[in-house]
């Protein structure tokens, strides 16, 4: 099937013009999810608690692949501790959402429509160390099972972003009668591996290191009486050489994901899976680029205060240094982008829609190789992750 052309809608922009017009549009909004709570009283109940962003890179889940004398160790050491601190906040501490929206960038990716995953469950497994890129290391597999997905969720939303809104979204299946797991990879299992959640984690492999034993002995706690569900959506192939240019598009459908779940009785998360440059080192894969850096230091700017305020650093900075610095994870900012910042709300309204609203920390990043990693916790009414 062709791809649909990418026209922006009126109806949802990241940047609403600030008119007569519009601001009757966005009362309306409210006022359509207001609620009465059990004192009769008024109050807007926001269905999306927060966002985090997480790495998938092999030594931010172990970084014992670094001997204690490499230059990126203390990096690697930092981004491991504070990525399951922030996936413990957000699934176990203090948000715990209904659902987790999880965006990929290695998924199942289809050649230029985004992607839903269909089925009911996913597994998958990791494969860590092959990121040394050194031959006399066996690498070691990470699994985790039981990941529930949400197929009655996600076909009301391919209906929503595909009938209603024209949008380039499909569902794609991996097994035709739902008897096999969805098959998750590293740009998924690293990532779910912080979150705290309700699997097993199961370690293989060199068992000398403490962090895998640690890992292996564990059971993981199961959350608070409920089955946690997942969206994982997949960006299409397109984004390696196009990403720059499919911005508006991932803006758009942001907002429009917004939209959708503020209707939905769940309460959402947003996890987007992404690393940062891959130019980092001329011995990398990708060579060095001289953008890796300022790169790196503008998605580091938008992620830190309010990425709404932040916005130039993203769309402007790094979407011009995204073709030298060839991150993974920058069409994944984008639409988190476009989910978190789609709201037109005065910057003092205390709305809880209300998009500059949101408070952004970025608790580690840094290159231990010769890629990027950041992990960032996204909330309104900020509470502090203490320090792993």
């Amino acid at each position: 099937m062709a791809r649909r052309t990418y026209q922006p809608r009126r109806e949802c922009l990241t940047i609403l013009p600030t008119n007569t017009k519009w601001n009757t549009y966005r009362i309306v909004i409210i006022l359509l999810v207001l609620a009465l709570d059990f004192n009769g009283s008024v109050v807007v109940r926001a269905k999306l608690l927060a966002a985090v962003i997480l790495p998938h890179g092999d030594f931010a889940y172990d970084p014992t692949l670094l001997p204690t004398s490499h230059p990126g160790r203390p990096i690697a050491d930092r981004l491991a501790s504070t990525s399951r601190a922030v996936g413990h906040w957000l699934v176990q501490k203090n948000v715990a959402p209904d659902v987790l929206f999880f965006s990929t960038p290695h998924g199942i990716a289809l050649s230029n429509d985004f992607a839903l995953y269909l089925g009911s469950m996913a597994s998958g497994t990791a494969r860590i160390g092959k990121d040394l890129r050194n031959a006399s290391f066996i690498p070691y597999n990470v699994r985790i099972a039981n990941v529930t997905l949400a197929p009655t969720m996600v076909a009301d939303l391919i209906h929503y972003l595909r009938v209603l809104r024209q949008q380039n979204v499909s569902g794609v299946s991996t097994s035709p009668d739902d008897a096999d797991d969805v098959p998750l990879h590293w740009a998924e299992v690293i990532p779910l591996s912080f979150l705290d959640s309700n699997k097993k984690g199961s370690v293989v492999g060199r068992e000398q290191s403490a962090l895998r034993k640690s890992h292996r002995r564990r059971r993981l706690p199961t959350g608070a009486g409920k089955t946690r569900q997942h969206l994982i959506w997949s960006h299409p192939l397109q984004r390696y050489n196009a990403a720059p240019a499919m911005v508006p598009e991932l803006l758009h459908v942001g907002c429009l994901l917004r939209t959708w779940l503020e209707q939905r009785p769940e309460t959402f998360a947003v996890v987007v899976s992404a690393d940062l440059s891959h130019t980092h080192r001329q011995d990398g894969p990708y060579g060095y680029s001289n953008t890796s850096i300022a790169f790196d230091a503008a998605l580091v700017e938008w992620a830190s205060g309010n990425p709404c305020r932040n916005q130039a650093a993203l769309l402007e900075r790094a979407r011009h240094l995204q073709a030298g610095a060839k991150s993974c994870g920058y069409t994944g900012l984008v639409l988190l982008h476009g989910i978190l910042c789609s709201s037109n709300e005065n910057w003092e309204s205390q709305s809880p829609h209300n998009s500059q609203l949101w408070e952004s920390k970025v608790w580690a990043n840094g290159n231990a190789t010769y890629f990027g990693m950041m992990a960032v916790s996204i909330a309104k009414n900020f509470e502090d992750i203490s320090s792993p």
